[in-house]
């Protein structure tokens, strides 16, 4: 392992760690070169395991996979647990993992990533107000479709995470001004402030 990779946490390659991968709607890679996988399939790597450069990336809580797909993709997104095998690395960031070997178990249904989100709900509200800052409009938006930092998300520069305010049914008496027309579209398929939006002259 390079000098400039000492941060990176290597874990013993006998022990099978678990943990999730977000897949395109066809079962291949977000990002990297977009390999395609199969489920109850182990698959290794050749070469040095280096994070963001090879082996079979995946992260131990499911809110980081969120970090790197586009969940408004229109090819749609599809969430696996995984377990890993042989060298894994851990990025000094904490948020992903990259190992030697990769195993998808199964696909998670919406009521097994609704009981997740729940069950660590008090850990990811501490996450929350770090993320609310983040740079990445995916995340923020992610926030919000999971009842979070609706106070400060309201005002958010990315229409779209506005829209998801309004398309929770929170503060409408101030989205419904929003500058965006399709926040103020939003509010309208709601039936909400007909009397003010019925003279909105953006289609």
């Amino acid at each position: 392992m390079s000098e400039n990779e000492t941060n990176n946490k290597v874990q013993s390659k006998a022990k099978i760690t678990y943990g999730y991968k977000a897949l395109s709607g066809d079962m291949c890679a977000v990002n990297g070169d977009y390999m395609k996988y199969e489920l109850k399939k182990w698959y290794k790597a050749e070469g040095e395991i280096r994070p963001c450069y090879n082996g079979f990336h995946f992260c131990k809580k499911l809110e980081n996979v969120y970090h790197y797909y586009d969940p408004n993709d229109e090819c749609g997104f599809r969430l696996f647990k995984v377990a890993a095998r042989g060298e894994v690395v851990d990025c000094d960031d904490d948020e992903k993992s990259v190992a030697g070997e990769l195993h998808l178990i199964r696909e998670l249904t919406s009521d097994e990533i609704d009981n997740y989100f729940i069950k660590n709900a008090n850990r990811l509200v501490k996450n929350a107000n770090r993320l609310v800052n983040d740079e990445r409009c995916e995340i923020r938006l992610e926030l919000v479709r999971r009842d979070l930092c609706f106070d400060k998300l309201v005002d958010d520069e990315c229409w779209n995470v506005r829209r998801e305010v309004a398309k929770q049914g929170k503060y409408l008496d101030r989205l419904v001004n929003d500058k965006c027309w399709i926040v103020r579209l939003e509010i309208a398929k709601q039936g909400k402030y007909l009397d003010r939006l019925v003279d909105d002259k953006d289609p």
